[in-house]
C-alpha cells in the first residue's frame, strides 16, 4: 500500500523485491540526473494500525 510519500509491505520479501526495485529504476534514473532514495521508517505508529510490517519513505532527489 502507499500512503502519500510512504509505502508499506506485511512481508519482508515484498521489501526485498521493493529495494531491489529502487536499484533498478535508479540505473536508469542516473543518466537524467534522478534518484529514488527509500528510508526505512521505524515508527510503528505510523502504519500500525493497516498491521503492516515495513515501510520505506520514498523521496526523488536530482543534482541542482
Amino acid at each position: 500500500m502507499i500512503y502519500k510519500n510512504m509505502i508499506v509491505f506485511n512481508d519482508s520479501y515484498e521489501a526485498d523485491g521493493f529495494l531491489a526495485g529502487v536499484s533498478f529504476i535508479n540505473e536508469h534514473l542516473k543518466k537524467h540526473g534522478l534518484k529514488v532514495v527509500e528510508e526505512f521508517v521505524d515508527d510503528d505508529d505510523l502504519y500500525n494500525s493497516i498491521d503492516e510490517e515495513f515501510a520505506y519513505k520514498l523521496t526523488i532527489q536530482g543534482d541542482m
